[in-house]
């Protein structure tokens, strides 16, 4: 029995394939197909907007009389109707930037060097100076926070960052000297 179950898993894995590429392949196909339609549409009504133009001239010159205008300008309005509207993707919208709370620990008189990190947004992301670093520490506009350690104790630290998009994000780093 199992034999049979693994064999009709097997065909039915297999028909499942078949199936989804014979779809993927039917829907490639009728994308081109709605593609050339519409261009050939599009063709279609720039001759008729042509003799639409010819007719005119025609009217005025041999006497082309306004019905038949009418009756074209009514053929060139329900070919306009058949151009299907152009799909349009959505447009990505970025992550916003976030600052995860973080721990930075290091020995009194030790050299420091730390690198803030953020999640998502679109870089460049610019970084605030911080308000608060224990002495002998500083930040550039990277997040990166060096220096020298000069003070034991904990302190808290705000981080703010902008990220290209003018996005904004606030987050925490707690610095422990021992």
């Amino acid at each position: 029995m199992s034999r049979l179950t693994d064999l009709l898993d097997f065909y039915f894995d297999d028909l499942k394939e078949h199936i989804v590429t014979t779809l993927d392949t039917a829907i490639a196909d009728l994308q081109a197909a709605e593609e050339s339609v519409a261009k050939v549409i599009a063709g279609l009504i720039a001759k008729l907007a042509t003799a639409e133009a010819d007719l005119v001239v025609a009217q005025n010159t041999v006497g082309v009389s306004d019905a038949q205008i009418s009756e074209l300008e009514a053929v060139v309005a329900k070919l306009t109707l058949l151009i299907p509207a152009p799909v349009v993707p959505p447009i990505p919208v970025p992550a916003i930037v976030t600052v995860p709370d973080q721990t930075l620990t290091a020995a009194l008189g030790a050299n420091v060097s730390y690198q803030i990190t953020t999640v998502d947004g679109v870089a460049p992301v610019i970084f605030q100076p911080a308000a608060g670093l224990p002495a002998g520490l500083s930040n550039d506009g990277n997040g990166v926070v060096t220096g020298v350690v000069a003070a034991s104790g904990t302190s808290t630290v705000t981080i703010n960052v902008t990220d290209a998009t003018g996005a904004t994000a606030t987050g925490t780093l707690t610095v422990s000297i021992a």
